[in-house]
């Protein structure tokens, strides 16, 4: 059965995405009004002047009885916080010469039309409980929320009954360029994800500060229709990124709470992992949101925005909706996303991150506890906590922002340098070599964490993943399993093979510190993680095979892709990606 489900999608909406806020809002042709009126000692009330009705109780709401008058203006003194909102009614004033011991209720005729109302306490808004009934939606004004007559005795309660504009939801599946000069998917693109009932614009905050912080070469945002849900976002997704599959590894996404998920099913699901290297998660629903439960009334619905930093709007949604659906902690699109049948295509290493003060998405939930993600990436994932981040404030607030950008550094840093140069040494049955160098630019030390080759074939075909383990068993020198080096190089050191950190002792060997060709591959993608400090640094290069210019010596080790057709040709460093 369908039914308009706006207290539950409400709830939702305004707390798994941000829009950006500020500004005030009209009444615009309201007619001024004033009425007086008094009750007599523990008198019942229920008049209605203009739009407004009022009521309460007779026994004890105004024990000594009481002067009041309702005041009724086309512009509000003050408004919540936010740019869309529009009063609904005229802005509200009642007071009172004594105090109530009971609350009042204000109610308008129901039009259909889902308004929200909140009244000012000191810096915050706050929500009115709302019911709808009778042809009426009645809100409760809280005796205790009246501030002080400014003389005398008595209350004043000023309070706004409004509507909430839609945000512009984005109508196609499109990759947009927020800011920089490069194109998509050049070294250093980050791609951005909204949630849900966004846009992509709305990623532009997040977007701009971590080109700054990462060093990245531009920011690109995925508009994508919400409503949809995140799995026909990923479908879309991947088609857009298959042109871009020989640009490998120079894309970093950022995905924000429901977007994060549009991005997991892409890489995950359908492969689109070529030119990736990264995602940063931020408050994804891994294992969905309690809210999406969870049908509650108006009064959670104002609640959530009143006291949101962020414009948001309560969109009528049904049931069947995918954008709602998905995000239901056990949804068949959840169990799919997080079951282990993965089609990734080269390793893409995971950054998640909880906020400690998000009620919406838990840290369970966003840091994927329980699930393996490794498994499902084929890369490491490192998970952090911001502790004064909630839902809302993760998107807007510079300082957050820029303290979770600080606790990684991704690959567009000099802070460390990964490249390689051919080896002198002779083939064997193993194939040919080159030697890696990895540097500690910084004047500390560093510990070396993951040292991954993802190899890829002519067609840009992904042929697995290696890592670097000096501590594995003798004769598998790069397993095809997670492996963690945990070395560390110290200030301006760098690793090479006459640093003796390639000392496999065990192997007879003396040339074992060169890595082995993948004689499969035309390209292999080295990349580097060291920590310092607390933060993740991450470097990589490119190492090409150029086929027809390079060959192994002696010639009789020639492969099948040689100019002749006997042979693979040496690997080589990618000229763009040599050493510094």
């Amino acid at each position: 059965m369908r039914f308009q489900l706006w207290t539950l999608f409400g709830v939702l909406a305004l707390t798994l995405v941000g829009c950006g806020g500020g500004g005030t809002g009209n009444g615009g042709g309201f007619q001024p009004r004033t009425d007086p009126f008094s009750v007599a000692a523990n008198e019942g009330f229920d008049k209605t002047y203009g739009e407004i009705g009022i009521k309460f109780e007779a026994a004890g709401t105004f024990p000594n009885g009481s002067s009041l008058a309702l005041y009724q203006t086309a512009q509000a003194p003050q408004l919540p916080p936010e740019q869309n909102f529009v009063l609904g009614k005229p802005a509200l004033k009642l007071t009172s010469s004594e105090t109530p011991q009971k609350d009042i209720t204000i109610s308008v005729i129901d039009d259909g039309k889902e308004y929200i109302a909140g009244i000012k306490s000191g810096d915050v808004w706050l929500p009115l409980d709302r019911v709808k009934s009778n042809g009426k939606v009645s809100f409760t004004l809280p005796a205790a929320l009246g501030r002080s007559a400014d003389r005398g005795g008595g209350k004043v309660w000023e309070w706004v009954i409004g509507l909430v504009k839609d945000n512009l939801s984005d109508t196609e599946y499109a990759i947009k360029k927020l800011e920089g000069t490069t194109n998509f998917a050049d070294p250093g693109t980050i791609l951005c994800f909204h949630g849900v009932l966004d846009n992509y614009q709305s990623m532009k905050t997040i977007g701009s500060r971590a080109r700054v912080i990462l060093g990245g070469s531009n920011v690109f945002s995925f508009a994508s229709p919400w409503k949809q849900g995140a799995k026909e976002a990923g479908i879309q997704l991947a088609a857009l990124l298959a042109p871009y599959k020989d640009k490998l590894k120079n894309v970093t996404f950022v995905g924000y709470s429901q977007g994060e998920l549009t991005a997991r099913y892409a890489l995950e699901r359908l492969g689109a992992t070529a030119s990736v290297r990264n995602l940063v998660s931020i408050v994804g629903p891994n294992k969905g949101s309690h809210l999406a439960d969870t049908a509650d009334f108006a009064f959670n619905i104002s609640k959530l925005w009143l006291n949101g930093t962020f414009s948001c709007s309560p969109f009528t949604a049904d049931v069947d909706d995918p954008a709602i659906e998905e995000l239901r902690p056990g949804s068949a699109f959840l169990t799919e996303l997080n079951s282990y049948h993965s089609t990734q295509r080269g390793v893409v290493t995971y950054h998640l991150f909880a906020g400690g003060k998000d009620w919406v998405v838990e840290r369970d939930s966003a840091l994927a506890n329980g699930i393996q993600l490794g498994e499902l990436t084929g890369g490491p994932v490192y998970t952090y906590d911001l502790p004064s981040a909630t839902h809302f404030n993760i998107k807007s607030d510079t300082s957050l922002i820029d303290s979770m950008f600080n606790s990684i550094r991704l690959t567009f840093d000099n802070e460390l340098s990964i490249w390689t140069i051919p080896s002198t040494v002779e083939a064997d049955s193993y194939g040919w070599y080159y030697v890696p160098y990895v540097r500690n630019n910084t004047s500390s030390s560093m510990l070396l964490k993951v040292l991954t080759f993802d190899n890829f074939g002519m067609d840009s075909s992904w042929l697995g993943v290696q890592w670097y383990d000096p501590y594995t068993p003798t004769g598998e020198f790069f397993p095809s399993r997670y492996a963690e080096w945990n070395v560390t190089l110290g200030p301006g050191e760098t690793f090479s093979p006459s640093s003796g950190f390639f000392n496999w002792a065990s192997h007879d060997r003396g040339y074992i510190w060169n890595a082995p060709v993948n004689q499969r591959a035309q390209t292999t993608v080295l990349s580097v993680i060291g920590m310092q400090d607390g933060r993740l640094i991450q470097a990589s290069c490119n190492v090409v095979c150029n086929y027809d210019t390079y060959r192994p010596s002696p010639p009789d080790t020639r492969g099948g892709r040689s100019h002749n057709g006997t042979g693979l040709g040496l690997m080589g460093p990618a000229p763009s990606h040599s050493k510094p």
